[in-house]
């Protein structure tokens, strides 16, 4: 139980790791799900223990928790030292995304950079559905 607490509540920080460590962490999700559900009808998948569970495969929370952070920092300006972090999207002349509430994504050099927050959560909430983010 120890892992799924750390896969839920730490799961920030796994954001833009590899596919091939996603599936190592799932494999033990899953796991996990066939020895916390004790009886459990012969042959049955890993997905349905999850859904009998109420969990989520370890990709969804990840994006799930930036998500709403970064939605708490637009709405509220709460925790200000993200808020300041994410810079609204303003084109240089009048398009039709002008008036939807992209963030602009910054440039960065190194791949380590690219999971920060700062360029984590614009590129994330960008690639939102529009009736999602108001």
């Amino acid at each position: 139980m120890l892992l799924y607490y750390f896969l839920t509540f730490y799961n920030s920080i796994l954001y833009g790791t590899s596919t091939k460590q996603i599936t190592r962490l799932q494999r033990v999700q899953n796991a996990l799900a066939r020895v916390v559900v004790p009886n459990r009808p012969p042959g049955s998948s890993s997905l349905h223990l999850l859904k009998q569970l109420y969990w989520l495969s370890v990709e969804w929370p990840i994006k799930f928790k930036i998500a709403t952070l970064t939605f708490k920092a637009l709405e509220t300006g709460q925790p200000p030292y993200l808020a300041q972090q994410l810079c609204a999207y303003a084109p240089t002349r009048a398009l039709r995304s002008s008036t939807s509430k992209l963030l602009q994504v910054p440039c960065t050099n190194l791949w380590f950079g690219s999971r920060s927050f700062c360029a984590s959560a614009p590129t994330l909430w960008n690639s939102l559905p529009r009736s999602v983010c108001f």
